[in-house]
């Protein structure tokens, strides 16, 4: 999938990845690589120059997320295996940056590991101070059995195309997946990701600072019971019963003061439904969750506007099979009681 970013002035980069997915069967196996390529451009003429290729042609990396501040600066993260001509040598998280009017530097590795890291993502804010997050861990926590896995985050700076060290972000031994980025031009973040147990999830967000460099206290958003339905599974024609966790699927919403909201699929029982929260600037809480859809829902997502306005976006599975989208506005919330953030009446709906 590619991703795009467009500045405040109309400049656009689009960055994808072009190749072979197959990587080879053996570790001095020699075939051709994937690549993140990438292409700048105005969304005001419509016009794009030529592609740029950022990673070495020799490893296999996907999954690129690009940022773009005011100034024009650029800033692209990926996942690759990382190999030579003929060695896999595990697997990395890159990231490359480029001046406004410029080219591309050479990648930097922010996180390297044997295997099990992903889901990179960028922002930037408008002084061209970045912040990356990744997972480390294994791809697919859901089941009850496997280890846990982490959030990390990473600083930068497109002045000085640097980048510090990489900084554990979720808790020492929760089980952390599916994080979610957003960022205000001013260099307010936050992030937010699934916290997994086995009788309960929760989802969990930490607010933080590009311009200090630094993360606040993780807060725990909302926390719900559930039952994990078995799931009957044959790998290599060996059947057993796993039971699957609900996933939460967290996304975030910022807009330009500062101002957050966050939504995910909420299933205390079979019939997820979403829930959302918001928190502001000038909050030191996130409110109390609301309920905004039937059972039944998933894949939400959202926006906030200036005026902090939030706008739901949700898929919607009838009795037929069929597949919708529906709107829902954020309604007002009271601030979120921490013993019972979370744990209202519809939890297990």
């Amino acid at each position: 999938m590619p991703s795009v970013a467009i500045g405040a002035g109309g400049e656009v980069v689009i960055v994808w990845s072009e190749g072979s997915e197959e990587e080879p069967d053996t570790s001095t196996a020699v075939e051709p690589g994937e690549i993140i390529q990438a292409v700048s451009g105005s969304a005001v003429t419509g016009r794009f120059g030529p592609s740029s290729a950022l990673s070495p042609a020799t490893d296999f990396a996907h999954a690129p997320h690009a940022a773009l501040d005011g100034r024009g600066d650029a800033v692209v993260v990926w996942e690759t295996s990382v190999r030579t001509t003929t060695v896999f040598e595990g697997q990395a998280v890159q990231a490359a940056w480029r001046p406004s009017g410029g080219g591309w530097h050479q990648p930097i590795t922010l996180a390297r590991a044997i295997e099990g890291l992903s889901h990179p993502q960028v922002a930037i804010d408008a002084e061209g101070r970045a912040v990356a997050v990744w997972e480390r861990g294994p791809n697919d926590a859901r089941s009850e059995s496997a280890p846990a896995s982490a959030v990390e985050s990473a600083f930068g700076n497109a002045s000085a195309a640097s980048w510090g060290a990489a900084q554990a972000l979720s808790s020492p031994g929760e089980s952390a997946s599916d994080v979610d980025l957003a960022s205000a031009p001013t260099g307010r973040i936050f992030a937010a990701w699934e916290r997994k147990s086995r009788t309960s999830n929760a989802v969990v967000a930490v607010g933080g600072s590009t311009a200090s460099g630094t993360w606040e206290s993780e807060a725990t958003v909302a926390v719900w019971g559930h039952i994990a339905p078995a799931i009957r599974t044959c790998p290599r024609g060996a059947c057993r019963f796993v039971r699957q966790l609900p996933v939460a699927a967290p996304r975030l919403a910022m807009n330009t003061h500062g101002d957050a909201a966050l939504v995910w699929e909420q299933a205390g029982a079979y019939r997820p439904f979403i829930r959302a929260a918001r928190r502001s600037t000038s909050g030191r809480e996130w409110l109390e969750p609301v309920r905004v859809s039937a059972p039944g829902a998933s894949e939400a997502g959202v926006a906030l506007d200036g005026s902090d306005d939030a706008f739901v976006i949700w898929r919607a599975v009838g009795t037929q099979v069929a597949t919708a989208l529906e709107t829902a506005e954020l309604p007002n919330a009271r601030p979120c009681a921490p013993a019972r953030c979370g744990a209202s009446a519809d939890a297990t709906s």
